[in-house]
């Protein structure tokens, strides 16, 4: 594939990546649209060269080593498709040898010196335990940052590149969190700075809670770019804080969607009797339905883990089931090798067991 190519030059050095940016968006989107029509999910998470390019100077030093990441992205993939199209028959592409990175929550914890001492180390560790008895401890990377710094903001999010962020901490009433300065003081951090930030980082960031107070106004900013935020519209304690956040990641952890997670860390606060039921707020983007997003992608991975080409019998077109939608009843034309769409999702069929 063309965008290999690519990569592995910007990666050492033997193309600028902003002259070869435009390229570069155009191939992915081609490719997006490729992998869309069989069904397959995309195995690049780097939305652009500068992307990449962030990446790999921090983790990948060596040029073999960026060559052989650029590869192991594609390879199974590339193969597949190549083989379906050269000698028909039937393919079968493992989603999940591609996609093997497992999911990460990233915690950011602040408690300036001069700030409400607050329990966060608790918090985190309350919730490492509830992951860890849903026996989800080695599924998922828990990465725990502390006395996070305004300079650190950036650094943290680019080079974890999380599934989830989870900030606890303080807030203000004017719906600034608060972070330290150098010399672990507070410094705030105000909602269109985080919403600028949280844009450039659509492609892996899919659920952020903030655990601090009057971060409302924060939520709402950020949601125009993430998924799922979560933020609270007064100032909560200690208890709530550490109740609501345990009972939501032991939810996601037993594979429930976020909205059923925040469901269940609001009724925690209930069985408790801590009157802050009211203040933890769910908000989501546009056209985003947050009882289909999960941590853990299981059941979804379960229906969309192979894609199957058929190559067709000659003669009459044969009726198969759709491997996605599961919808039944439609066509596979006998004169091409992928077949009609199904009807209902535009899916890639599979032939009838």
């Amino acid at each position: 594939m063309n965008i290999q190519s690519l990569m592995n030059k910007v990666s050492t050095g033997k193309a600028e990546r902003k002259d070869k940016e435009a390229e570069y968006e155009e191939i992915r989107k081609q490719l997006k649209e490729y992998f869309l029509k069989f069904g397959i999910t995309d195995p690049n998470p780097f939305s652009s060269l500068e992307d990449f390019y962030g990446y790999y100077n921090l983790k990948l030093k060596h040029w073999a080593e960026r060559r052989d990441f650029v590869k192991q992205m594609y390879e199974r993939v590339e193969q597949a498709i190549d083989n379906a199209l050269k000698k028909g028959g039937r393919i079968e592409i493992d989603n999940k040898t591609v996609q093997n990175q497992k999911p990460k929550i990233l915690f950011l914890a602040a408690n300036p010196k001069d700030a409400v001492r607050l329990r966060l180390d608790e918090e985190v560790r309350e919730i490492e335990q509830k992951i860890m008895l849903a026996q989800k401890k080695d599924s998922v990377d828990l990465v725990n940052k502390g006395a996070v710094r305004i300079g650190d903001l950036q650094l943290y999010l680019t080079q974890e590149r999380p599934y989830i962020v989870h900030f606890c901490g303080h807030g203000t009433e004017e719906g600034e969190i608060i972070l330290e300065d150098i010399l672990g003081k507070a410094r705030t951090v105000p909602p269109e700075a985080l919403t600028r930030l949280f844009q450039s980082l659509t492609d892996n960031v899919h659920v952020v809670l903030l655990n601090a107070c009057f971060s409302l106004e924060q939520a709402r900013a950020i949601s125009q770019h993430v998924d799922c935020v979560i933020g609270m519209s007064s100032s909560i304690g200690d208890e709530a804080a550490i109740a609501f956040g345990s009972a939501f990641y032991q939810a996601l952890a037993l594979e429930k969607s976020v909205k059923e997670a925040f469901d269940q860390g609001i009724t925690e606060l209930m069985l408790w009797s801590i009157p802050e039921e009211h203040i933890p707020q769910l908000l989501v983007r546009t056209g985003v339905d947050p009882s289909r997003v999960f941590l853990f992608q299981t059941k979804s991975l379960a229906t969309r883990a192979k894609v199957v080409l058929v190559t067709p019998r000659s003669g009459d077109a044969e009726l198969v089931d759709c491997g996605f939608c599961k919808g039944t009843g439609w066509v596979h034309s006998s004169t091409s090798i992928f077949g009609e769409k199904c009807p209902v999702c535009g899916g890639v069929g599979k032939k009838r067991v």
